[in-house]
């Protein structure tokens, strides 16, 4: 644990945000995963984010 946080745990868009909402960009596909992008804007705080994801397919 760190700051009180499971580094562990999956992040959403509820945990990043609580009361905001999530807008996908897009995904783009590739041999090895795929790559994500995603605009996050918290309506209490007024905090956007840019997210970009690499997901990669387990070896096999």
């Amino acid at each position: 644990m760190a700051y009180g946080k499971d580094l562990r745990g999956i992040l959403t868009a509820e945990t990043l945000v609580g009361s905001g909402d999530a807008f996908p960009r897009d995904v783009k596909y590739h041999a090895s995963g795929a790559a994500s992008h995603s605009t996050i804007i918290n309506g209490n705080s007024g905090t956007i984010r840019w997210v970009t994801s690499r997901h990669q397919h387990p070896p096999g």
